[in-house]
């Protein structure tokens, strides 16, 4: 009896230790007879190979389970080899020969390339097929980055560097430089609704991180669209219309199935091509003619050189849908340093379902939001989330990472940037105004000084804080401090009060769609209007993407400047009070915002313009206010990228007052010329000198158009074409009442045009990219050109910054 009870307990061991391994995961790597790691290796198992997928760049892999009788690696030109359960490598290597007899590649243009019949059948479907163009859609997201290093070093090294490449090589072995995961869960109802929810962060070496990871962070969401934004630059799909004349297809493999069949292509630009396109591998699937697998990578590459590669798979409700997002960003160089580094990134997506319900109450303006304790989840939830195991080198980096961060308080030094987009450094408690510490323009001069504000640190729903400055030109002090108290910050519902004591241009056109510092104004300006400044606002978001304001203001001005204003008495008068009460809109449909490092950033909108309305109504007889006058302005942006064109910025602008005021009071456009040093500033007037013009009514069209390299390219020089235009009309009611012979309107309308050569210069920043330097001319012609024909000529510096 025990003999037999012996037997069975062992043969129940037996059977629980079976039962484990067939559902163990299993990783590994396809590699040819040189180690080197083979991509796009097809991996079939499973009855009839019902499941199947492909390895990533490196040639790695991981089988969900070992619950297959035997499962299939083949790569064309290599003999596919086949292993049960049991045999698959310990040290999970899986080597691939190649044919003994080679077979070369023939290509047989019957009338035309047979590859076209395919692509075209994959562009005629690629709405059906667009996860964007679903109803709807849901998924999490696993996503892991590793940044490790890069030795492919090929310039002339001094001995310091040597050694210090010696030491990196040797940390190299056992960790990377740092790991990233994130846990995200995606929504989206067409046309145009996102919503994702960061639910887990972690940053080794960081406690409690404030950035994440995303999906489309790096690489786009879906190959399907006709231009896909990759890092700062637009590139052409290659299954875009038209693709005929873009790009080279070769079918190189195809994979028959039971039921359908996959055609594998090479693919990259046409010879001689001016865009910027992509080169690498692409998998369609006869089955509804959808992308089944797809590698990319830039054409022309530079500092930063960014590959990627998507997997999709067919749901049970009968919809493709990306399941597996990999990406490579490799540095020519880590910065500051000889040797380069590679983030390897790698993302997941689980529980996807298509053409299912979402509710209203998802979405949002914010598309991206970073819940608060997703930096605190615990090991437990990463091993839950986690659906690609971690490597032995990735732990190691975790562990030796999160022991410096500990020592040097590394997750704190990330936290004080999380209010960078808006200029500040947090320290602790406290939020420092960078843009306070020094500015320069032609009337102050230099100008030192400091902003110090309370954080979310001290509460969430109040802050206070104040700047003080320093001209050294105009030799007086400026300072300004505010409280704000911030009831709803979800929809940016606030109520704030704003003292200052300034200076500021006369003839400020107040239009301004993102809440941005003008560069041109705090450069260039050589006149100034001193004032003294109470102001309240409440501000809220209503209806998604519409942002309203009320408020109202008490002020002062008086000009530094040889000018009178005449009164209604008849007096000419240097100082002047008034009171206002203010309404803003401002409206940027399917606005995208981002709620991640701390901040909320806008990306703006890819088919929106922006929409910009000011009211201001000036009431004499109350706060001492000495004019009655409504005061009006409106703004359109329009920003658009055009496939095989460009990018187009144009902005409509105008305004209107409807009583005599002081002319720091009007407007006068948006001027950005110096005679002494010029920069090339879009949306504005590139040869109008500052103070030329001031207008009670105008109005003004600004217009660039960016052909980037299109238009030239060859080699290493491919400079970016941008060509601009502006006209205004504008009218200066009672000019009699102006004591300055030098105003004037532009009644008569003033006309500018010109061209900008930006990255006839590219310096290497950094090995980060490079930072572009150009020239642009432009010249005034019209009722305003000038008697000298050459000062109607603008010759300008641009800048601009690229990563190839």
């Amino acid at each position: 009896m025990r003999k037999i009870l012996s037997t069975i307990s062992i043969s129940l061991l037996l059977l629980l230790l079976s039962g484990s391994l067939s559902a163990q995961r299993y990783s590994g790597q396809v590699v040819d007879q040189d180690g080197e790691g083979l991509p796009t290796v097809t991996i079939t198992w499973g009855d009839a190979d019902a499941q199947r997928m492909v390895t990533d760049f490196n040639g790695n892999f991981t089988l969900p389970n070992r619950r297959f009788r035997v499962v299939r690696f083949e790569l064309f030109g290599y003999e596919p080899a086949d292993f049960r359960p049991e045999d698959l490598p310990d040290d999970g290597k899986i080597v691939l020969f190649e044919k003994t007899e080679a077979i070369e590649e023939v290509v047989v243009f019957a009338g035309e390339n047979p590859a076209w019949r395919i692509v075209r059948n994959a562009v005629r479907y690629k709405s059906v097929n667009n996860p964007n163009k679903y109803d709807s859609y849901r998924y999490t997201s696993y996503n892991k980055n590793t940044i490790t290093y890069n030795f492919d070093v090929d310039s002339v090294l001094s001995s310091a560097d040597s050694a210090r490449i010696a030491e990196n090589r040797i940390s190299a072995e056992t960790k990377h430089l740092l790991v990233i995961e994130s846990v995200t869960r995606k929504f989206y109802r067409s046309p145009n609704r996102h919503a994702e929810d960061v639910i887990g962060t972690r940053i080794s070496g960081f406690e409690n991180p404030n950035i994440a990871t995303i999906p489309d962070g790096i690489q786009h969401f879906g190959f399907y669209d006709d231009y896909m934004p990759l890092l700062n630059k637009e590139y052409l799909n290659p299954i875009a219309s038209g693709f005929e004349n873009r790009y080279v297809f070769y079918l190189t493999d195809t994979i028959v199935h039971e039921q359908d069949t996959t055609f594998i292509m090479d693919y990259f630009p046409t010879a001689g091509s001016n865009f910027e396109g992509f080169e690498g591998v692409i998998h369609i699937n006869t089955d509804g003619w959808a992308i089944e697998y797809v590698t990319a990578e830039p054409w022309d590459k530079g500092k930063i050189s960014l590959s990627m590669e998507q997997r999709y798979e067919k749901g049970h409700g009968g919809h493709w849908f990306p399941k597996e997002l990999n990406f490579e960003l490799e540095l020519e160089r880590f910065p500051f340093q000889k040797n380069g580094a590679l983030m390897i990134g790698t993302t997941i997506l689980d529980s996807v379902y298509v053409n299912v319900p979402v509710p209203d109450e998802v979405f949002d303006h914010v598309q991206v939001e970073m819940r608060e304790n997703a930096g605190l989840m615990d090991d437990d939830f990463w091993e839950r989330r986690r659906t690609v195991d971690l490597t032995e080198k990735e732990v190691e980096t975790i562990r030796h990472m999160d022991s410096i961060g500990e020592r040097y308080n590394l997750g704190g030094v990330l936290r004080s940037t999380r209010h960078a987009y808006r200029g500040f450094l947090a320290t602790g408690p406290i939020n420092l105004d960078m843009k306070r510490l020094i500015a320069s323009s032609q009337y102050e001069g230099l100008r030192l000084g400091m902003g110090v504000y309370t954080n979310e640190l001290v509460s969430k729903y109040w802050s206070t804080g104040g700047y003080f400055g320093y001209g050294f030109n105009d030799q007086q002090f400026k300072y300004g401090g505010e409280l704000k108290l911030i009831f709803d910050p979800d929809n940016d519902f606030w109520f704030k009060y704003e003292y200052k004591n300034d200076v500021r241009g006369p003839g400020l056109v107040g239009i301004n769609y993102w809440e941005r510092t003008s560069f041109a104004e705090q450069f260039y300006n050589i006149r100034m209007d001193r004032f003294e400044q109470h102001a309240v606002t409440l501000r809220s978001r209503a209806f998604t993407f519409h942002i309203f304001e009320v408020g109202a203001k008490k002020f002062t001005l008086a000009p530094t400047y040889d000018y009178a204003f005449v009164t209604d008495a008849g007096e000419p008068s240097t100082f002047y009070h008034f009171s206002e009460v203010n309404f803003g809109w401002r409206w940027v449909q399917e606005e995208k915002i981002i709620a991640n490092y701390g901040q909320r950033i806008t990306t703006g909108s890819r088919t929106w313009p922006a929409v910009r309305l000011d009211y201001s109504r000036g009431i004499s007889g109350v706060l001492d206010g000495d004019f009655d006058y409504n005061k009006i302005e409106l703004g359109i942006q329009f920003d658009r990228f055009t496939k095989n064109l460009g990018r187009t910025l144009m902005s409509i602008e105008g305004g209107y007052v409807d009583s005599p005021l002081p002319i720091g009071m009007n407007f006068g456009a948006r001027p950005s010329y110096s005679a002494s040093f010029s920069v090339v500033v879009p949306n504005t007037f590139q040869t109008m000198r500052f103070n030329e013009f001031f207008n009670s009514q105008y109005g003004a069209v600004y217009f660039m158009h960016d052909f980037r390299s299109l238009l030239l390219r060859s080699g290493w020089f491919k400079p970016e074409i941008r060509f601009f235009t502006a006209v205004g009309f504008g009218k200066l009611d009672n000019r009699e009442r102006h004591l300055n012979s030098g105003i004037q309107d532009m009644r008569y309308g003033y006309y500018e045009s010109g061209i900008a050569l930006d990255r006839l210069i590219a310096i290497n920043t950094f090995n980060l990219g490079y930072f572009g330097i150009g020239v642009g001319g432009f010249y005034r012609y019209g009722p305003y050109s000038l008697p000298n024909v050459w000062d109607n000529f603008s010759l300008k510096i641009a800048f601009m910054y690229s990563v190839n």
